[in-house]
């Protein structure tokens, strides 16, 4: 047998931010992997002994072993920084934050023989409390596009398997020695996940690392990645865990029986089927408990005897239990469901209606029933559950909270919100501040789902909830995870799913790609959410220069010039084409921070300096794009400068420059009567309001300057300017 050599380190005594579980994690696999079944030469590194020398030291010394089987596993801290991503070490500082994952790909796929077995083992980032890490403040947990952008891809025989949380403190068991993530793979490697020649390969034991972790903590799931020919036998020796195909006699026991379940299935609800108002009035609830336990019974016994698959007689009898289950998503207003009775339908969407119901307690609630038309298809089935799964590990105030996942009907009990979805709302939201406020909401409450690993994917007017709270206040709430997922997954959907102008390009276009399934999705469909939200309009899909234009627009007509330009910035990264440019949402969070407080800084009492003043009549005309003083009107005819001059505290004197850069044309008449005209419109404008005059200028085809005296350095001010300009460049621009 050819060597086996496996170096494994746990770390728990970092100066801060201490760990509890990674050396017992390192010991306890480190203890397995010496055993007779798996015959591996273990060096172990514990707690003060992880220094960055010896740590890069003992793991290029590993792959320059001469062996069959290389292993290495670290249980601890994991960082990302600009610079890379690294396994933290005690004395890991801001210039060097321990070995790099770049390091350790370069050995396995240029030192280790090309022939050899290599499997990398990484618990990062939930083997403790899950405290932050004293590091630079660019730096952020590895996640898992970390790990699949530092290492890239693997030669055939070397895997990673990684279970990289950015925060695992609510999922970790007190009680248990070990973290989760390691629980489940010692449970693995101590035989559970043997095969039925008693032997664990690579791909088995992730199976049941997989399978194993969802029945513990659905809010955890390894990632795999690696290119196995063949099997890669790990350890062998163990008793047969996976039950051979059943023989003949046995296949038509199982066929039987699958019969029967169905047959009294049948038989018990018969009669309150056939009565309406008995069906209604418990038959239905009734008949979702009778059959829970009949589904049970089909999914274990598939479970454990894959090849009932190819059998006809037993895959008819699974079609029929699925068209009964499909006949039970059929509930309607007044009907008592286990969930609690009807009382009104609130909404329906790709995957379920959500139903208002009184539950048995008094209390309301709301129910989501999988659509019937669609109890058949698995993939879709499986992603609802999943959204149930994401809502049920995220708890945050403005995230709609689930209680109870129901098999039949499939569906689950969540949080009734009394209010509107964001394209149905009807109440007032008057001021910018008001929007802005609800915006931050939403990406606050993104970032606390993208730091439990779980990208929403279908952020849309329809998936925010408005509902006013006891002070009469307007709140954000983020409901239907169904399109969620978990960015720890182990593989990506082919099915392209979204609305088509809130869904980042990358998502429809190439659903199966890691990037459709990545933070900056989010940050896509987020940045069309505030387009709509801010114009009241659906963005026109890819067309980010026309959305821009439009919301440009928008915000000139009531906001200031600061905070637009910063909106608008934010927008345009938020929507670009290219996911790495989009901002993750501590960016976002904090620009909308900035622009909410830049909305509120101005009032009518509010006095400007000239700069601040000329800037926000120069954006109040033409948008927050241009700077300076000088700018262009919105036909691109006259172009015109303002001037502060003499400013006294709360007063200036205002100068107006206007230049035709056109030579305005007046039917019938010349040139020098066209200038006598145009002066005379303009004075009588000039007249209107007040305390101004009018100097003929000599630039270009037609020029004046406007003077005026004692100019407020306020809001009102900023009216009477703005109102000035408008009038001499229409009478300018007029026929």
């Amino acid at each position: 047998m050819q060597k086996r050599y496996a170096l494994v380190v746990g770390v728990d005594t970092y100066p801060e931010a201490a760990l509890s579980k990674c050396a017992n994690d390192a010991k306890a696999v480190g203890s397995v992997l010496k055993s007779r079944e798996f015959g591996f030469q273990v060096t172990d590194l514990i707690n003060e002994q992880v220094t960055r020398r010896r740590l890069a030291e003992y793991i290029n010394l590993l792959f320059r072993e001469e062996a069959g089987f290389y292993l290495l596993y670290f249980s601890g801290h994991g960082w990302s920084t600009d610079l890379g991503v690294h396994l933290v070490t005690t004395d890991a500082d801001e210039i060097d934050q321990g070995v790099s994952l770049d390091t350790i790909r370069q050995l396995i796929t240029n030192v280790a023989p090309p022939k050899a077995s290599v499997l990398v083992i990484l618990d990062c980032c939930h083997a403790g409390a899950g405290l932050p890490y004293s590091l630079p403040d660019s730096g952020t947990y590895i996640r898992p596009e970390d790990v699949a952008q530092s290492i890239t891809h693997l030669p055939e025989g070397r895997v990673l398997l990684a279970a990289c949380r950015a925060n695992e403190f609510s999922y970790e068991d007190k009680d248990s020695p070990n973290s989760i993530f390691t629980r489940s793979l010692l449970a693995g490697l101590n035989g559970d996940a043997a095969d039925v020649s008693g032997e664990i390969t690579i791909s088995g034991l992730f199976d049941f690392v997989a399978r194993h972790m969802q029945q513990e903590a659905r809010t955890q799931t390894p990632v795999f990645k690696g290119d196995i020919a063949g099997r890669i036998v790990l350890g062998t020796g163990f008793p047969p865990k996976l039950h051979p195909a059943p023989d003949e006699q046995r296949l038509k026991e199982i066929v039987a029986e699958a019969e029967k379940h169905l047959s009294d299935y049948q038989s018990r609800i018969a009669a309150s089927y056939a009565d309406l108002d008995g069906w209604r009035n418990g038959g239905h609830r009734a008949a979702c408990q009778i059959l829970s336990p009949v589904l049970e019974w089909f999914e274990k016994t598939g479970l454990k005897y894959p090849d009932l698959a190819r059998d006809q007689k037993f895959s008819n009898s699974r079609l029929a239990l699925f068209n009964r289950l499909g006949s039970l998503c059929s509930i309607d207003v007044g009907m008592e469901t286990v969930a609690g009775h009807v009382l009104a339908k609130v909404g329906s969407g790709t995957f379920g209606t959500v139903w208002r119901v009184r539950q048995s307690g008094g209390s309301i609630g709301a129910f989501k029933v999988y659509h019937a038309q669609d109890i058949s298809v698995q993939e879709k089935m499986r992603r609802f559950r999943r959204g149930f799964s994401a809502m049920a590990q995220l708890d945050h105030p403005h995230i709609v909270k689930v209680h109870r996942y129901t098999e039949a009907p499939p569906g689950f009990i969540m949080d009734f919100i009394e209010g509107a979805n964001l394209r149905e709302f009807t109440g007032a939201l008057d001021e910018p501040r008001d929007v802005i406020a609800l915006l931050l909401t939403i990406g606050e409450t993104l970032k606390h789902a993208h730091n439990r690993g779980v990208v929403h994917r279908d952020v849309k007017p329809e998936n925010i909830i408005i509902s006013p709270d006891s002070s009469g206040k307007w709140r954000a709430y983020l409901t239907d995870f169904d399109l969620a997922w978990f960015s720890t997954a182990s593989q990506f959907t082919k099915e392209g799913l979204g609305t088509w102008q809130y869904s980042a390009p990358e998502q429809l276009a190439n659903p199966g790609s890691a990037s459709a399934h990545a933070v900056t999705t989010d940050s896509y469909s987020f940045g069309q959410l505030a387009y709509y939200a801010i114009t009241g309009s659906d963005p026109i899909p890819l067309e980010v220069a026309d959305n821009q234009s439009h919301l440009e627009k928008t915000v000139r007509a009531g906001w200031y010039a600061d905070p637009a330009q910063l909106f608008l910035e934010l927008y345009s990264k938020c929507t670009s084409r290219r996911p790495e440019v989009r901002p993750n949402f501590e960016s976002i969070c904090l620009v909308l921070s900035k622009v909410l407080q830049q909305l509120g800084d101005l009032n009518e009492s509010s006095v400007l300096s000239p700069e601040r003043f000329t800037r926000e009549l120069v954006f109040s005309m033409v948008g927050a794009s241009i700077e300076g003083e000088s700018f262009v009107s919105l036909s691109g005819k006259t172009q015109i400068r303002v001037s502060l001059k003499r400013p006294r505290h709360d007063h200036a004197s205002l100068d107006l420059e206007f230049h035709a850069l056109v030579e305005p044309i007046l039917d019938g008449i010349s040139n020098e009567q066209m200038r006598r005209v145009l002066n005379e419109r303009i004075d009588r404008a000039l007249n209107a309001l007040g305390n101004t005059t009018r100097q003929r200028g000599s630039v270009g085809p037609y020029s004046i300057t406007v003077h005026k005296e004692q100019v407020p350095l306020s809001l009102t001010g900023l009216y009477e300017s703005r109102l000035l300009i408008s009038r001499v460049v229409d009478a300018i621009e007029g026929r």
